[in-house]
Protein backbone atom coordinates (compact mmCIF):
# COMPACT_ATOMS: atom_id res chain seq x y z
CA UNK A 1 0.00 0.00 0.00
CA UNK A 2 0.82 3.50 -0.42
CA UNK A 3 0.63 6.66 1.22
CA UNK A 4 -0.51 9.72 0.31
CA UNK A 5 0.45 13.37 1.34
CA UNK A 6 -1.77 16.34 0.17
CA UNK A 7 -1.19 20.17 0.21
CA UNK A 8 -2.42 23.12 -0.89
CA UNK A 9 -6.20 21.83 -0.82
CA UNK A 10 -5.34 18.82 -3.05
CA UNK A 11 -3.39 21.25 -5.57
CA UNK A 12 -0.14 18.79 -4.70
CA UNK A 13 0.66 15.02 -3.86
CA UNK A 14 3.04 12.70 -2.90
CA UNK A 15 2.93 9.71 -3.42
CA UNK A 16 5.29 7.23 -1.55
CA UNK A 17 5.52 3.57 -2.41
CA UNK A 18 6.99 0.91 -0.30
CA UNK A 19 10.57 -0.53 -0.81
CA UNK A 20 11.90 -3.96 -0.55
CA UNK A 21 15.14 -5.76 -0.25
CA UNK A 22 14.26 -7.18 -3.87
CA UNK A 23 14.40 -3.64 -5.28
CA UNK A 24 18.18 -3.52 -6.17
CA UNK A 25 17.59 -1.12 -8.46
CA UNK A 26 14.96 0.99 -10.15
CA UNK A 27 14.17 -0.66 -13.55
CA UNK A 28 13.21 -3.62 -10.62
CA UNK A 29 11.27 -1.51 -8.58
CA UNK A 30 9.25 0.18 -11.60
CA UNK A 31 8.91 -2.90 -13.62
CA UNK A 32 7.33 -4.54 -10.90
CA UNK A 33 4.94 -1.73 -9.44
CA UNK A 34 4.03 -0.72 -13.10
CA UNK A 35 0.40 -1.23 -12.91
CA UNK A 36 0.00 0.49 -9.32
CA UNK A 37 1.87 3.65 -10.28
CA UNK A 38 -0.90 3.96 -13.17
CA UNK A 39 -3.88 3.25 -10.92
CA UNK A 40 -2.21 5.99 -9.04
CA UNK A 41 -1.62 8.24 -11.86
CA UNK A 42 -5.18 7.52 -13.33
CA UNK A 43 -6.86 8.24 -10.20
CA UNK A 44 -4.64 11.72 -9.65
CA UNK A 45 -5.67 12.83 -13.63
CA UNK A 46 -9.44 11.09 -13.47
CA UNK A 47 -9.37 14.35 -10.38
CA UNK A 48 -7.45 17.06 -11.80
CA UNK A 49 -8.08 16.45 -15.32
CA UNK A 50 -4.26 17.05 -16.35
CA UNK A 51 -1.21 16.62 -14.34
CA UNK A 52 2.51 17.54 -13.50
CA UNK A 53 4.26 14.61 -12.13
CA UNK A 54 8.15 13.73 -11.54
CA UNK A 55 9.35 11.46 -9.62
CA UNK A 56 12.19 11.90 -6.32
CA UNK A 57 13.95 8.49 -5.18
CA UNK A 58 16.73 7.61 -2.93
CA UNK A 59 19.20 4.74 -3.33
CA UNK A 60 21.46 3.17 -0.69
CA UNK A 61 24.89 2.58 -2.05
CA UNK A 62 27.71 0.51 -1.18
CA UNK A 63 31.54 -0.67 -1.95
CA UNK A 64 34.07 -1.89 -0.30
CA UNK A 65 37.44 -0.14 0.62
CA UNK A 66 40.39 -2.03 2.33
CA UNK A 67 38.03 -4.56 3.99
CA UNK A 68 35.58 -2.32 4.88
CA UNK A 69 32.24 -1.62 3.38
CA UNK A 70 30.89 1.56 3.29
CA UNK A 71 27.24 2.91 2.60
CA UNK A 72 25.80 5.86 1.45
CA UNK A 73 22.50 7.34 -0.08
CA UNK A 74 21.61 9.66 -3.00
CA UNK A 75 18.84 10.86 -3.95
CA UNK A 76 17.31 11.57 -7.60
CA UNK A 77 14.67 13.29 -9.35
CA UNK A 78 13.32 13.33 -13.04
CA UNK A 79 12.16 16.55 -14.87
CA UNK A 80 8.35 17.37 -14.49
CA UNK A 81 6.29 15.28 -16.87
CA UNK A 82 2.91 16.72 -18.31
CA UNK A 83 0.18 13.69 -18.13
CA UNK A 84 -3.46 14.53 -19.30
CA UNK A 85 -6.25 12.23 -21.14
CA UNK A 86 -4.11 13.13 -24.37
CA UNK A 87 -0.63 12.70 -22.91
CA UNK A 88 0.18 9.08 -21.35
CA UNK A 89 2.85 8.61 -18.21
CA UNK A 90 5.95 7.99 -19.93
CA UNK A 91 7.68 5.40 -18.10
CA UNK A 92 10.65 5.36 -20.53
CA UNK A 93 11.63 8.32 -19.70
CA UNK A 94 11.12 8.36 -15.87
CA UNK A 95 13.22 4.82 -16.18
CA UNK A 96 16.05 6.54 -18.19
CA UNK A 97 16.34 10.05 -16.31
CA UNK A 98 16.54 7.92 -12.96
CA UNK A 99 18.69 5.33 -14.10
CA UNK A 100 21.18 8.17 -16.05
CA UNK A 101 21.78 10.25 -12.30
CA UNK A 102 23.44 7.43 -10.28
CA UNK A 103 25.97 6.72 -12.93
CA UNK A 104 27.45 10.36 -11.95
CA UNK A 105 28.55 8.93 -8.29
CA UNK A 106 30.86 6.80 -9.99
CA UNK A 107 31.73 9.30 -13.12
CA UNK A 108 35.06 9.82 -10.94
CA UNK A 109 35.74 6.30 -9.66
CA UNK A 110 33.85 6.24 -6.96
CA UNK A 111 33.36 2.76 -6.69
CA UNK A 112 30.16 2.46 -5.78
CA UNK A 113 27.44 -0.25 -6.41
CA UNK A 114 23.72 0.53 -5.81
CA UNK A 115 22.49 -1.65 -3.15
CA UNK A 116 18.58 -1.10 -2.85
CA UNK A 117 15.94 1.78 -3.77
CA UNK A 118 15.37 3.29 -0.36
CA UNK A 119 12.78 5.88 -1.42
CA UNK A 120 10.69 5.93 -4.78
CA UNK A 121 7.71 9.08 -4.54
CA UNK A 122 5.49 10.49 -7.25
CA UNK A 123 4.91 13.84 -6.92
CA UNK A 124 1.47 14.94 -8.53
CA UNK A 125 0.73 18.38 -9.05
CA UNK A 126 -2.72 19.69 -10.45
CA UNK A 127 -2.06 21.10 -13.70
CA UNK A 128 -3.90 24.13 -15.46
CA UNK A 129 -2.41 25.36 -18.64
CA UNK A 130 -3.33 28.73 -19.72
CA UNK A 131 -6.04 29.10 -22.33
CA UNK A 132 -7.84 31.80 -24.01
CA UNK A 133 -11.65 31.93 -23.00
CA UNK A 134 -12.43 35.73 -23.55
CA UNK A 135 -11.77 38.32 -25.80
CA UNK A 136 -10.59 42.17 -24.24
CA UNK A 137 -11.39 44.30 -26.88
CA UNK A 138 -8.80 46.67 -28.57
CA UNK A 139 -8.91 50.23 -27.15
CA UNK A 140 -10.52 52.70 -29.59
CA UNK A 141 -7.08 54.82 -29.86
CA UNK A 142 -5.38 51.46 -30.90
CA UNK A 143 -8.04 50.05 -33.27
CA UNK A 144 -7.61 53.49 -35.13
CA UNK A 145 -4.13 52.78 -35.85
CA UNK A 146 -4.37 49.55 -37.80
CA UNK A 147 -0.70 48.56 -35.86
CA UNK A 148 -2.26 45.60 -33.26
CA UNK A 149 -4.49 42.50 -34.12
CA UNK A 150 -6.43 41.15 -31.43
CA UNK A 151 -7.16 37.69 -31.72
CA UNK A 152 -10.76 36.57 -31.10
CA UNK A 153 -10.81 33.04 -29.55
CA UNK A 154 -14.14 30.91 -30.55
Amino acid sequence: MWFIRRALDDTIAEVSLPTSDDDINFDVFVESRRQQIFAILEEQRRLHGSIRLHVRASARFVREVEGDVQRAIAHFHTSPQLVSSAADVDFESILTSINAQPGHINERGSGFNTAKVAQFELVVTKFRPFHGNSCIPTPTFLLNKKCIVNVQNS
